[in-house]
């Protein structure tokens, strides 16, 4: 395929390997609702490289990939966000933002 092909899905070699049983639980994004826990909202396909370092576990490697993919195609779940990333259900509960996948 051509790369603008390749915008609409992500390369296999970018997330998880499908056929591998994943080991992140699915999340269910209305149990982290900011009115319940108080966190401020971080928007993660249009937030900054800066920002993207309030999440527990993110350093540089991974704030580019994540600002890297989104660009690509950005992410609609909680889910595809951890698929391609060292982020947990844990990491995600003890975040101090909530973490949202469309944009404002």
């Amino acid at each position: 395929t051509d790369q603008k092909g390749m915008s609409k899905k992500r390369k296999l070699s970018d997330c998880d390997d499908p056929d591998r049983p994943s080991k992140k639980a699915k999340i269910d994004t209305t149990i982290y609702s900011s009115s319940k826990l108080n966190k401020p909202p971080l928007y993660i396909n249009e937030c900054d490289f800066l920002e993207l370092h309030k999440l527990k576990g993110i350093g540089n490697r991974i704030a580019h990939r994540i600002i890297k993919w989104r660009e690509q195609n950005p992410f609609t779940s909680i889910d595809e966000l951890m698929s391609c990333t060292p982020l947990t259900t844990k990491r995600i509960q003890d975040s101090p933002v909530e973490i949202i996948c469309e944009n404002q």
